[in-house]
């Protein structure tokens, strides 16, 4: 004979303990969360670029096994590559670096990943480039 398991219902979890009051979606008269004031899926921040004496430090959001190498703009903060390498063995994260320096016309020991190398968004810092010259490539190429 089977034991049966009770579902219990869910608690209600008071939304004030979930969510500040200070956010832009929480409504204070019926606890719940409403979708004004709250970003949109078409509001960007913008890209994550600090320059420094070293060279400008980007974050970029990696999409491996694309059918093309294409930087596609901008997501959320970081700048958007699709490359054709497998995430396997270091691949994609080679073929970043490099598709990188060939769209800047920069030598590829020039561009070196900063942390995110098991991971699909890196930061990635790139010697010998101006942070304007990076703002000028991701809006060039944003959709």
């Amino acid at each position: 004979m089977s034991r049966r398991r009770r579902i219990t219902p869910l608690r209600r979890v008071p939304a004030c303990s979930i969510f500040s009051l200070a956010s832009p979606g929480f409504n204070p008269d019926n606890r719940a969360l409403s979708l004004e004031g709250a970003a949109t899926p078409e509001a960007r921040l913008p890209l994550d670029l600090t320059e420094s004496a070293h060279g400008v430090t980007l974050t970029v959001r990696v999409q491996p096994r694309s059918r093309r190498d294409a930087i596609e703009g901008e997501v959320n903060g970081a700048l958007r590559v699709r490359l054709t390498a497998p995430p396997a063995e270091d691949r994609a994260n080679q073929a970043c670096c490099r598709f990188l320096a060939e769209v800047l016309n920069i030598p590829p020991s020039a561009v070196s990943i900063t942390s995110g190398h098991r991971g699909r968004t890196k930061r990635i810092r790139i010697k010998g480039v101006d942070a304007r010259r990076i703002k000028e490539l991701a809006a060039a190429t944003t959709p």
